[in-house]
């Protein structure tokens, strides 16, 4: 009677076990959910997966019978003296096949150290860190508590993947915002059009082009380059399109000589700026009724001017940078560097960023500016949306899909008088 009441007591025993790891599949996806809710997707109790602690004592054999496949798993959560502890199922891998003769012993006996723990409200790049700073765990999983309590696993691969898709949104997001910030605000009525190809690199981009009537008859087309990459350089084209946008909508502009303007963007770029961030750009202010441009180059690329000589002759004039680039230091007398563009129909002036210039081949060839002086020579005559087509499929064929080294930005300007 005795030995089958503690037979009776231990199967019980067992069994209560056994229920704990199975409940696992029913209050899983409630735990999920509710983790899901109750953090935001920067912490990492957004990513807990419930697991429903086993008993130390519970052989390996009656977990595989439960689960059916421990190589479902990546580990297994077990409830000992200590607390919480994990054991990677592939620890239990052992030679050939899972039922192995060690299928009868118990889990706890495989644990041999324990996993690193963390705070549900803890900010998932802090665990990141956390994580990859460890020295004397290897595990890939970690334990997810909640107040002192369990409250899930979390996987070194599932932050990875997670803290990439954050990534992903944030830099959508900033892409969304630099791409309203680079307008074109010119429509047909106007009598300058403008047409913009751009190509970004990386996701984010340090290119930045503005085109718009600040007040009526004066114009304001512009492409900038920024000093490095991605969102240190998306930050700076940000700061450029609020200062055009205060521009505008000061209702000042009409009271500042281009000059002004120029001496205003490097102000603020100076001060914006840490040192070592500066900004390359073409400032084209167009005045209808002087019948005249200004083009200030801060450092950038050449601008290409289509002129057309008394016998009707086309070609291409080049206008070089002769003014520092922004935010490097005040730049005295800026009026002597602005350089005079006679407007008359038809008149065409190219401008674009280096990544044009500097894209590569499949062979390491660089495209380089006699490629581009031969292509703009043979569409002089063509209008811009077609240039613009034509220039497209020439990077497509140039490059064959080879990766651009940066940003290509080009701004298409035509005047009609």
């Amino acid at each position: 009677i005795i030995y089958f009441l503690t037979s009776l007591f231990m199967c019980i025993k067992q069994c209560n076990s056994i229920s704990l790891y199975s409940g696992e599949i029913m209050q899983s996806h409630d735990n999920s959910a509710h983790a899901f809710h109750s953090f935001r997707n920067t912490q990492v109790g957004h990513i807990a997966e419930y697991i429903e602690p086993v008993g130390e004592t519970m052989k390996i054999s009656d977990v595989i019978s439960v689960s059916g496949d421990l190589r479902s798993l990546s580990s297994i959560p077990v409830e000992t003296s200590r607390g919480i502890c994990l054991i990677p199922v592939k620890n239990l891998e052992k030679k050939d096949t899972l039922l192995s003769s060690f299928k009868n012993s118990e889990i706890g006996k495989h644990i041999n150290c324990s996993p690193t723990s963390v705070e549900a409200a803890e900010n998932i790049n802090h665990v990141m860190k956390k994580l990859i700073d460890r020295k004397d765990n290897q595990f890939e999983d970690f334990v997810i508590t909640h107040r002192g309590r369990y409250l899930g696993i979390g996987s070194f691969m599932g932050l990875t993947r997670h803290i990439s898709q954050m990534k992903d949104l944030e830099l959508e997001k900033a892409r969304e915002i630099q791409s309203f910030l680079m307008r074109n605000n010119l429509t047909d009525k106007h009598k300058i059009s403008v047409k913009t190809l751009i190509k970004p690199a990386n996701e984010l981009g340090g290119d930045f082009y503005f085109s718009s009537e600040v007040y009526p008859g004066f114009f304001i087309t512009a492409c900038f380059d920024v000093s490095g990459k991605n969102i240190s350089a998306s930050l700076t084209t940000s700061m450029l399109g609020a200062v055009f946008s205060s521009l505008i909508h000061s209702g000042k502009a009409d009271k500042m000589k281009p000059g002004e303007i120029i001496q205003l963007l490097n102000k603020v770029a100076c001060d914006q700026t840490p040192d070592g961030i500066f900004i390359t750009g073409i400032v084209i202010f167009s005045d209808e009724q002087k019948n005249e441009a200004e083009l200030y180059n801060l450092g950038h690329t050449p601008a290409l001017v289509f002129t057309n000589n008394s016998e009707g002759k086309k070609g291409i004039k080049i206008v070089n940078p002769n003014i520092l680039p922004l935010g490097i230091e005040k730049i005295p007398d800026i009026e002597k560097y602005a350089q005079k563009i006679t407007l008359f129909d038809g008149l065409k002036i190219f401008i674009y960023s280096d990544g044009l210039e500097d894209m590569y081949d499949k062979t390491g060839e660089r495209y380089g500016d006699e490629k581009l002086k031969k292509f703009l020579l043979s569409r002089f005559s063509l209008p811009c949306s077609e240039i613009i087509s034509h220039l497209e499929k020439e990077i497509a064929e140039f490059t064959e899909g080879a990766i651009l080294p940066d940003d290509i930005t080009v701004v298409l300007s035509e005047y009609s008088l």
